[in-house]
This record gives structure tokens, C-alpha cells and sequence, in this order.
């Protein structure tokens, strides 16, 4: 699931969408604009993008989670986000705590995972784009530029790109897997892809893409 967080005055939207109020949520995370939460071993919303000076919370609503940005739990690799933020593990059994909370104030793309044992290997992964206001309207002019299915996938994934635009996939740790030049309508192999979440990239708008 992608949302857009446009401004922090959108955080009512995205609390709403969990049944917490500005004021319980304060309360979890005091100081968070938005919040992204664990259900299961998955976290939502598992895409976002905000503006700089947005300030995150993530919720832990059940078992042992943190949000790690700095380095993957799967290949022990740097994520080489803009700035790296990380918390320390919390078990939860009852009522929902703060992991904690992190004033994003560099643009770019983040990627995270939860550290517990063997949890971003179960897809316990996510991503986050921070954005300046005056790349606001680009993005959303160019919300419905770009379809790509099915999705997830397995072998040959369909782009439709209108603006006909370079095409760049980024794996789970920000590395470049290919880069094309992109048509209005397209066909690619991805069948040689390892299992995983990887990024495109087009036009400064970024999509999850789940090769399985």
C-alpha cells in the first residue's frame, strides 16, 4: 500500500486509516507527523512519501520489532540512505508502544527493514521517499503517467509509460539493477531477478516492485 504525505497536515488521513486520533497518537509517538505501523511481520503503510521536515513514528502494535535505516538485516549491507536512523528492538504483548521517531529533513530514498531475527527475510521491509515542496506538484502530475503490472511477479512485468521515460530498478539496498530507456508500453524479463522488493524509479516517482 502508497500513500502520499504531501504536508503534515495529511497525518489525521493516514491516522485515520488505524483508528487513532492526533491526540492518541501523540500520546504513542509524542512529536510524530505521521505513523507507520507493524501488523504481522509486514509495515503499513510499506510505502510513503513526505516532505522534508515531516517527522515519522513507527507504532509497534505486537511482538518484538524495530525499524532499522541503517544497515540490512539480510546481507548485513548498507543501505546508503541519506541519513541513517535506527531503533533499538521492543516487545510488545498488550497495548501498542512507540519504536520510535525520526525527523526526516534530507530528500531522497530510504529503505528500512525490521532486524529481528529473521523478520526482513519474511519481507519485513519498507521504504521511504522524502521529497521538498516544489517536487510536490511533479509527483502528483504524474500519478496516473505510469502502470506496472502484474504486480507482484514472476517473469514478464508490463510498463506503461506515457512520457516515454528513462526507466531506472534499484534492489532492496539502493543498487542500481537496470536502467532503460523507457516506451509507452513495454514488456521486461524479470525472471532472472532474485526473489525481493526492488524500486522503480521514473520521472522522480518511485514504485514498489515485488519479484517473487
Amino acid at each position: 500500500m502508497k500513500l502520499s504525505i504531501i504536508s503534515p497536515s495529511f497525518c489525521f488521513f493516514v491516522l485515520a486509516a488505524f483508528s487513532i486520533s492526533n491526540t492518541q497518537a501523540q500520546e504513542i509517538c509524542p512529536g510524530a507527523d505521521v505513523l507507520i505501523h507493524t501488523e504481522g511481520m509486514t509495515f503499513n503503510p510499506d510505502a510513503i512519501e513526505i516532505v522534508a521536515g515531516t517527522t515519522v513514528g513507527w507504532v509497534n502494535t505486537g511482538g518484538m520489532h524495530d525499524a532499522n535505516g541503517d544497515i540490512s538485516s539480510i546481507d548485513q549491507l548498507s543501505f546508503n540512505n541519506p541519513e541513517a536512523f535506527d531503533f533499538e528492538q521492543i516487545d510488545v504483548t498488550d497495548e501498542a508502544a512507540c519504536i520510535g521517531t525520526f525527523l526526516f529533513t534530507v530528500p531522497g530514498l530510504y529503505n528500512y527493514d525490521c532486524s529481528g531475527y529473521g523478520h526482513a527475510a519474511s519481507g519485513m521491509v519498507a521504504t521511504l521517499t522524502v521529497v521538498i515542496l516544489d517536487e510536490v506538484d511533479n509527483l502528483q502530475s504524474s500519478e496516473n503517467l505510469i502502470k506496472l503490472y502484474p504486480n507482484p511477479v514472476s517473469s514478464l512485468l508490463t510498463i506503461e509509460n506515457l512520457n516515454q521515460s528513462r526507466i531506472t530498478i534499484y534492489d532492496l539496498q539502493g543498487r542500481v539493477v537496470v536502467e532503460f530507456e523507457g516506451e509507452e508500453k513495454m514488456s521486461v524479463d524479470v525472471s532472472g531477478f532474485s526473489n525481493g522488493v526492488y524500486t522503480l524509479a521514473v520521472d522522480g516517482k518511485r514504485h514498489k516492485l515485488i519479484v517473487e
